[in-house]
C-alpha cells in the first residue's frame, strides 16, 4: 500500500522506517535503488539498512544487483546451451 505524504513525513519524524523490501531476489533490489534514487532526485537523503540494523550503503545494493544480473545472465545462457 501506498503512503501518503503525511504518513512519510510523520514515519521520519518518529524515526521510522518509511519502507522495507526484501532483497534477497533481483526485484527486491531494483526497487531499493528505485526509491533511493527517486529520493535523493528529491533532495532527500534516505539512510539504507539491513535487517540486522546494520547500516549499509547505496553502492552495496548495487553491487548485489550487479551480481543477480550476472548470474541470471549465465542461467540464461546455460538454459540456452542445453537447448
Amino acid at each position: 500500500p501506498s503512503l501518503t505524504i503525511s504518513d512519510i513525513s510523520s514515519r521520519i519524524n518518529n524515526n521510522e522506517y518509511v519502507l522495507s523490501y526484501d532483497y534477497t531476489d533481483g526485484s527486491g533490489v531494483k526497487k531499493i535503488i528505485k526509491c533511493y534514487e527517486g529520493l535523493t532526485k528529491l533532495g532527500i537523503q534516505p539512510t539504507l539498512y539491513e535487517l540486522d540494523d546494520e547500516e549499509c550503503n547505496i553502492e552495496q545494493i548495487k553491487n548485489l544487483n550487479h551480481m543477480y544480473d550476472e548470474i541470471s545472465d549465465e542461467i540464461d545462457a546455460e538454459m540456452e546451451d542445453e537447448e
